[in-house]
């Protein structure tokens, strides 16, 4: 009879630590819940379509950015920066030996002007190629015009060295 006694003190701790097993698991998935809701909320807001940036001045001085990088400054999610690669030929990023995409500063820049074509021009992708091969054969014409100009006026300094030379040496 003392041992049935026994037996029975042990069933009703168990069934005690059972509840509160139960309550405590309970408990932490209520947390983990509470928890998941505030990680998706904050991701959410990181890629709520609104871009931490609006123009190229804005993008942080760095030489590279990873996707989520890229993704959060853009406000759009990574896997569009994906399918952006593939309809835009003028995004390549580097990848690294762990084929982590690296987007370079211009990569950025160009996102930052696809983004902006196909979410407030709203244009379609086929839209936005056009009007941003418009845009780049715009830029490297104004690069070349550039660089022509750099290489007239480092010409011009050396005749004016040349001539400041030939003065001082009269002068003399």
């Amino acid at each position: 009879m003392e041992e049935r006694l026994h037996v029975g003190e042990f069933a009703a701790a168990a069934r005690v630590a059972i509840g509160s097993a139960e309550a405590a698991v309970a408990a932490d998935r209520a947390h983990n819940e509470e928890t998941f809701d505030d990680d998706l909320a904050e991701t959410d807001a990181a890629y709520s379509g609104v871009p931490r940036i609006s123009s190229a001045e804005e993008i942080p001085d760095k030489l590279y950015f990873k996707i989520g990088e890229a993704s959060r400054l853009l406000g759009v999610k990574p896997h569009v920066l994906r399918y952006w690669e593939t309809e835009f030929r003028v995004v390549r990023p580097s990848k690294t030996t762990s084929r982590q995409r690296l987007y370079s500063r211009r990569d950025v820049e160009t996102l930052l002007t696809i983004r902006h074509l196909l979410y407030d021009e709203e244009y379609t992708i086929a839209g936005a190629k056009k009007k941003l091969r418009a845009v780049m054969s715009k830029q490297v014409e104004m690069e070349f015009r550039a660089r022509e100009e750099r290489r007239e006026i480092s010409a011009i300094a050396r005749d004016l060295e040349a001539h400041v030379a030939a003065l001082y040496a009269l002068s003399k």
